[in-house]
């Protein structure tokens, strides 16, 4: 349901175009673990911490086990041409340096996963136990994002990463200020991200949360993306308080959001500011149909863009580029100065359909009223058309020219 504040429009169809692109560690055996023929190898993290002097990655295929920590681990499964199972449990039973939780130490920077030859999975002991966390307890400054993946080779890398926390992520100055958690930075490198949280990053340009780069895909299911922020310095522009994505023209990529909560993540700018909760954008042309963005069953809500930039537009949604398609989603009570909840940027068209959503709610705190053409139509259907415009303004959906026309042949 689309709410148009007194007289809310239900969407029967199949189809509602919103124009152009609607902008456990086991004591007593050893960390790794023979497998069946076939199967993959399973290394079991046993340390919580994050020393300067990585232990040796060879301490986590030792019999008897060494010490093996998470950047050891992951060490080890890069040197591997197959899949490999990493085991996380829950950081304070693990025999060696228990915590509260599995340390990025900002000292040796972000941890990585760069194998090409299969998939790493990363399995943690749910969200509620397995916390990976950037920062030190003490004298430190915590500049560093918590995860990369990202072979710089073609194909790129492949990270499965269930039942975890991945938190407290602060973009590293020297790489762009950009993607705070988790980034996924090459073509054909994927992340899937299952039964976990990404909370408390912050970015000073884009990306607070999770960012996608230049053909980096990510599946999210069952997750939350949850207080991130960007926060930019001076007059510069910035977006994706959740989640940033980045494409060009050629470079195919997805974006798909299943039963997953972005909620309560800012963007604070002096510049422009986009895409409290998700922020989709193209360094050229514009558009490219290869770049698919799905949502189902999931939730926006509580996004925030705010700062005295001259312009902030898509408190839930901004964006420039791709082939949308929202099913059964609420899209509610975010803020931006137009485009409370979508805002449509695109400057040639592509195709976002939504069917069964709520978007209700959103705040447009500068929304201005644009006429619709007078080319084509009479006088009685412009009024009426216009009226259709201010109801979904209203509501924080805000259309490019492009797509107003098709956007309100769907109410």
């Amino acid at each position: 349901m689309i709410d148009v504040g007194n007289s809310p429009t239900r969407l029967l169809g199949s189809l509602f175009v919103l124009g152009a692109a609607i902008g456990a560690g086991t004591i007593g055996v050893s960390a790794f673990s023979s497998a069946p023929a076939g199967a993959a190898p399973v290394i079991t993290v046993n340390d919580a911490s994050d020393p300067t002097s990585t232990p040796p990655q060879a301490n986590c295929v030792a019999s008897p086990e060494g010490d093996c920590t998470l950047r050891a681990a992951l060490a080890e499964a890069n040197t591997l041409d197959e899949d490999v199972t990493i085991e996380l449990g829950d950081p304070r039973n693990v025999p060696y340096n228990p915590s509260t939780s599995y340390s990025v130490n900002p000292g040796v920077g972000e941890l990585q996963v760069y194998e090409t030859g299969g998939v790493v999975d990363l399995v943690g002991a749910g969200a509620a136990a397995v916390d990976i966390r950037a920062g030190c307890p003490t004298g430190c400054t915590n500049d560093t994002r918590v995860l990369e993946i990202g072979s710089g080779q073609a194909g790129g890398a492949v990270a499965d990463v269930p039942g975890v926390t991945i938190s407290n992520g602060n973009a590293p100055p020297g790489e762009g200020s950009d993607c705070g958690g988790i980034c996924v930075s090459d073509p054909g490198s994927r992340l899937t991200l299952t039964d976990s949280v990404v909370s408390g990053h912050t970015a000073l340009t884009f990306g607070g949360g999770v960012g996608l780069y230049h053909g980096g895909s990510a599946t999210l299911t069952n997750d939350t993306i949850t207080g991130n922020a960007v926060s930019t310095a001076g007059n510069q522009d910035g977006g994706g308080g959740g989640i940033y994505v980045v494409n060009d023209d050629t470079s195919t990529a997805n974006l798909t959001v299943h039963n997953t909560t972005i909620a309560d993540n800012t963007v604070t700018t002096g510049g422009n500011g986009s895409g409290g909760g998700i922020d989709v954008f193209n360094t050229g042309s514009g558009f490219n149909p290869n770049l698919t963005i799905d949502i189902d069953h999931s939730t926006i809500n509580g996004n925030v863009i705010s700062g005295s930039g001259a312009q902030s537009a898509g408190g839930g949604i901004a964006a420039s580029d791709g082939s949308w398609q929202l099913v059964d989603s609420t899209i509610s009570a975010n803020t931006a100065g137009s485009g409370g909840g979508i805002m449509d940027r695109a400057t040639v068209s592509s195709v976002v359909s939504a069917t069964f959503d709520t978007i209700a709610g959103n705040t447009a705190t500068d929304a201005h009223w644009w006429q619709p053409p007078n080319a084509g139509c009479r006088h009685g259907e412009r009024r009426r058309e216009h009226r259709r415009r201010r109801a979904l303004q209203r509501q924080g959906v805000e259309l490019s020219r492009h797509g107003w026309h098709a956007a309100l042949s769907g109410l």
